[in-house]
């Protein structure tokens, strides 16, 4: 009995120990759970009907102390998986609660394919990359397809060396991001014909109605794509209306390679002025310019030209033609006349009238024939020549002279009365005489 009184008291006071010791050091308290939040997405883009999954999704709490700790959520939301769109998920650990979107699509982003290469494949060196003409067509999960327009295209832009250059094409959903690629081809630049141009107009710009077209005088330059240039012969230049007055366009045409350009100018076509007459000339001489004295003058075969103020001739019949004095030897002047509305001009040639020349035989006597050499004048006789007659006569002869006169007669018939020298003398015979 005493043991046991002696063993309670013993219990006793070590109760009364604890409760001592407790009173006078408090447990601290445990801090408080203000939020949670998503600290690392788990896969975000689903198709539909695919199963939901949060792997790696991971969960972070804050605390009043200012501590975090990544902690597992106590519940996920399952999201409805059947229809396509943005989901809501919500995550739940002890009294808080956070939340995160997923995509949930009908379909995916499989790929993409070139339905059209664009228009133009190879280029020229120096050229720029032109994707006009490209067709680019995007190829889901579900097996279907669609033309897109391809959110970048990767190329050259400057293509600087001949090859072959790849050209990527990509395309993004705002999801999945594809891509393909295709070739282009770079070749050496060679020259290509890129204007015409004008270095001298033509001689002639002003034209009167009905005057013919001209180019003489029109020098044409060709400049090309490597930015040289070299004088050419036109192909064509076209023909103006020249029928009526007014300015006209004239089209010139070059072409090379292939490669025709154009370029143009203008002339003024005027309606005539009134012609004036200006001057006349002889285009031909009468047939007959030599005559003897008492012939009758005639113009036959003279032509008469009348020039014009406008530059312009023409033959023309003339007003009069003068009628030289034909009775005396001599060179005549003749005066052509010619009238045109109102002005009258003239020009002037020459005629030759001579004696008349005797016909029939002609001798010829000389010094020699009358043998008479010195100044003294002295009888010959019987001197024949070509004709029949037989002559004889009174002369003296001297400096290869031939002085005749009248027998015992010194008035001469041919004398050197003048000074001057006669080394023989022609006489004419004819049938009267």
């Amino acid at each position: 009995m005493k043991r046991s009184l002696k063993l309670f008291a013993t219990i006793a006071a070590m109760f009364l120990m604890v409760g001592c010791a407790g009173s006078s050091d408090p447990t601290p308290s445990e801090p408080t759970l203000l939020d949670i939040r998503v600290s690392k997405m788990p896969q975000v883009a689903f198709t539909l009907n695919e199963t939901f999954t949060y792997a790696g999704l991971e969960v972070t709490a804050r605390y009043s102390d200012s501590t975090n700790k990544v902690v597992t959520p106590d519940s996920v939301s399952q999201p409805d998986m059947s229809t396509a769109g943005s989901k809501d998920v919500t995550v739940a650990y002890k009294t808080k609660t956070t939340s995160y979107s997923i995509l949930v699509s009908a379909k995916t982003l499989s790929s993409i394919s070139i339905d059209a290469l664009p228009t133009k494949t190879t280029y020229v060196v120096g050229d720029e990359f032109d994707s006009t003409g490209l067709i680019v067509r995007a190829h889901y999960s579900d097996s279907s397809s669609e033309v897109v327009t391809p959110t970048m295209i990767s190329a050259v832009g400057s293509l600087s060396e001949p090859g072959t250059y790849p050209v990527t094409v990509y395309y993004s959903d705002d999801i999945d991001t594809v891509s393909t690629n295709f070739n282009i081809t770079v070749v050496p630049a060679t020259k290509t014909l890129s204007s015409i141009s004008l270095d001298s107009m033509p001689t002639k710009l002003s034209y009167t109605v009905g005057e013919a077209f001209s180019s003489a005088g029109l020098i044409v330059r060709a400049h090309y794509s490597d930015s040289s240039s070299a004088v050419v012969t036109p192909t064509s230049v076209s023909s103006p209306d020249m029928s009526s007055a007014g300015t006209k366009a004239v089209t010139v045409s070059y072409t090379e390679g292939g490669n025709t350009r154009t370029t143009s100018f203008n002339i003024t076509v005027n309606n005539p002025a009134a012609k004036t007459l200006s001057s006349i000339s002889i285009d031909s001489m009468p047939t007959k310019t030599t005559y003897n004295v008492g012939e009758t003058f005639s113009s036959a075969g003279l032509v008469v030209r009348a020039h014009y103020s406008d530059s312009s001739s023409a033959v023309v019949t003339p007003t009069s033609v003068s009628s030289p004095d034909m009775s005396s030897a001599g060179t005549k002047t003749v005066t052509v006349s010619y009238t045109e509305g109102g002005v009258t001009r003239t020009t002037t040639f020459s005629i030759t009238v001579n004696n008349p020349q005797p016909t029939g035989n002609v001798d010829t006597l000389t010094r020699d024939d009358t043998g008479m050499t010195s100044t003294t004048y002295g009888d010959w006789d019987s001197v024949s020549k070509t004709s029949s007659a037989v002559y004889a006569g009174n002369s003296a002869g001297g400096n290869n002279a031939i002085q005749l006169r009248t027998n015992n007669n010194t008035s001469g018939i041919v004398t050197t009365a003048s000074g001057g020298n006669i080394s023989k003398v022609s006489v004419a015979w004819n049938s009267n005489t």
